[in-house]
């Protein structure tokens, strides 16, 4: 057996699904998690997890010709799945049949509230999300080296970003996430990109020689040190390297008001505004802007302030 066909082999050993299934495991509990913040329905839940578990390994597979796809060839990723969103659907049922007005005064629903406002939620989703980055790093090295894709080095790392990052990207196109953090703040493709390269460069050093205790090893260190490194960020609040730096703000004097921003949209106006015309006169359509405004409650809008017939008003309620 050479030394590619022999780490081939140690990295497609049962153990090493066990950690591919882990890991979907905690990428499903933590979109499960998100899905129950956000109202999704049971089904939506089965989507989002779905595609942050196995969307990133689909795209991966498709990308490098991949036949059977790895989704298809193996069920036990979605069973596994459906199983995780079983589990937290049955737990959130349970916790609310807990809480029902029929047991409030119940000892287990008094156990049950104590546990549910002690049980670190967030927490609980940053390591589930740890776990899966660690695992889809060495999950989509061993596909590059697999499949012979060359240089090692490039798609080693590239496979691993794509696997660990590209479901939770399709997960936020499905809920309309314009602001999707994936792309925009977290630091969460970088550090699966570093320890891919680093697990290729252990790859290239240990495996050459059929060295299988290090190149084991070395599997668990990257693994421990890329779900390390997020959980890290996470406290620390590490952000991406920005595409460009944010401008800072323009001192003003301190005191000075701050001018109105004028809309792009020049059929865009604003009706409580106060319009001023030549010589900073203001115009008689800005003054009467507000006279269809019901105002109940007696409030001064910007345009009654600076209008004269916001004045008379005043004067009259006084």
């Amino acid at each position: 057996m050479s030394s590619s066909d022999h780490i081939a082999h140690l990295l497609g050993a049962p153990w090493f699904l066990a950690i591919e299934l882990v890991a979907t495991a905690a990428t499903a509990v933590a979109s499960a998690m998100l899905a129950r913040r956000e109202g999704y329905s049971l089904f939506g839940t089965l989507v989002l997890a779905g595609l942050a578990a196995v969307g990133g390994g689909i795209l991966r597979d498709i990308l490098i010709d991949r036949h059977p796809l790895a989704a298809l060839a193996r069920p036990a990723y979605l069973f596994t799945v459906i199983a995780t969103v079983g589990v937290c659907y049955a737990a959130v049922q349970i916790y609310r049949a807990i809480a029902a007005p029929r047991f409030s005064s119940s000892r287990l629903c008094r156990l049950g509230s104590a546990v549910a406002r002690r049980m670190p939620s967030e927490e609980i989703v940053l390591v589930c999300d740890a776990a899966g980055l660690g695992a889809f790093t060495l999950v989509g090295v061993w596909v590059a080296f697999a499949y012979g894709c060359e240089p090692l080095w490039l798609w080693g790392p590239l496979l691993a970003t794509l696997t660990t990052a590209g479901g939770t990207i399709l997960r936020d196109i499905v809920r309309a996430d314009c602001g999707s953090a994936m792309l925009k703040t977290t630091f969460y493709a970088e550090i699966a990109a570093v320890g891919g390269l680093g697990m290729m460069l252990g790859i290239e050093a240990f495996g050459e020689d059929g060295q299988q205790i290090p190149l084991i090893a070395l599997i668990g260190l990257i693994a421990l040190g890329c779900a390390t490194a997020r959980i890290m960020a996470h406290i620390h609040r590490t952000p991406a390297l920005p595409f460009e730096p944010r401008r800072p703000a323009e001192a003003q004097p301190a005191g000075a008001a701050r001018p109105l921003s004028t809309p792009s949209n020049p059929a865009i106006t604003y009706p409580h505004a106060p319009r001023l015309g030549a010589g900073g006169a203001t115009t008689a359509q800005a003054a009467n802007s507000n006279a269809g405004f019901a105002n109940p409650a007696g409030f001064r809008y910007p345009g009654d302030i600076a209008s004269g017939a916001g004045r008379s008003r005043l004067r009259q309620r006084n």
